[in-house]
């Protein structure tokens, strides 16, 4: 575990040896079950023979503190900052997917000296709410906020199945049956709605 410049406590992990990855994450994460998953344990498995391969839970989500106050994109910023500092990194390579591109866009800016090189998959410079959407695709968005609100880790077969295939629409069974129980497990529905309102005004257009 470490502690950010305002006081959450973190948990991450550091497994393998040669240069530096750190994977950013995202609200659907756990350090101490993604090793265990049928979506994650390839990836972690491929990287930790080649790299020092350093994964987080940010605020929020996972074994790190929960009630947090401020689960804003700089707080995301900041977690980063403070996970590579605990490790002991001077210069890192960062991968992030989903709303951690944009905090690995921001860290780097900040910090030139100490990153080696990104790889972004699946990634956005602007959120949902500022791409200059059509009110259909406002609508889109808010509906899916709404979803994660009263759907998040049900047992609900409608909400699952609904909320697995926005997110991940191609599923094995056993796939499927892991992202209910990281639902579960990664963070609560209130902190998921606030994570994704946070990531869907992101705009770092100007950092890139």
């Amino acid at each position: 575990y470490c502690r950010t410049a305002d006081a959450i406590r973190l948990a991450y992990t550091a497994i393998g040896s040669g240069p530096a990855l750190v994977q950013v994450t995202t609200w659907l994460n756990h350090v101490e079950l993604n090793p265990r998953s049928p979506v994650w344990a390839p990836r972690i498995e491929a990287f930790r023979k080649k790299y020092l391969f350093v994964m987080y839970d940010g605020r929020g989500c996972g074994l790190s503190d929960r009630d947090v106050e401020d689960l804003s994109v700089e707080a995301c910023i900041r977690d980063l900052e403070a996970v590579i500092d605990a490790a002991g990194l001077d210069r890192v390579s960062i991968l992030a997917d989903c709303t951690g591109c944009g905090v690995a866009i921001a860290y780097a800016v900040r910090h030139p000296e100490r990153v080696n090189r990104l790889i972004l998959y699946g990634a956005f410079a602007r959120g949902r709410f500022m791409r200059n959407a059509s009110e259909q695709e406002l609508a889109e968005a808010r509906t899916m906020l709404d979803l994660i609100r009263v759907g998040w880790g049900k047992d609900n077969p409608v909400f699952r199945q609904l909320c697995t295939t926005l997110f991940m629409p191609d599923t094995t069974p056993a796939q499927n049956a892991w992202f209910t129980t990281m639902q579960r497990e990664s963070t609560s529905a209130e902190n998921a709605v606030r994570l994704v309102s946070a990531f869907n005004a992101l705009d770092v257009s100007s950092l890139l």
